[in-house]
């Protein structure tokens, strides 16, 4: 089943335009603090939160610690 299907499903009445949209204004970054790794991303706006639901999916949440950057190898970053 498809997503469209399954929104419609849940009386959520959206263009695929606007759900595009909406989705295009939840990125994530990656950041370092204290040589802690993060991912940090924006709040879900307009149907971003009902398309997660409607393919099954939680969505990320806002603040996920990824814990210590790896120590950094002879030949490089190490990554």
């Amino acid at each position: 089943m498809d997503l469209s299907r399954r929104l419609e499903e849940r009386g959520v009445e959206v263009s695929w335009p606007d759900l595009m949209r909406d989705l295009s204004q939840v990125p994530a970054v990656m950041v370092e603090l204290d040589g802690q790794g993060y991912q940090l991303r924006t709040d879900l706006v307009g149907a971003a939160y009902q398309a997660f639901a409607a393919a099954g999916v939680r969505p990320t949440p806002t603040v996920s610690p990824l814990g210590p950057r790896p120590e950094p190898g002879p030949y490089g970053s190490g990554a």
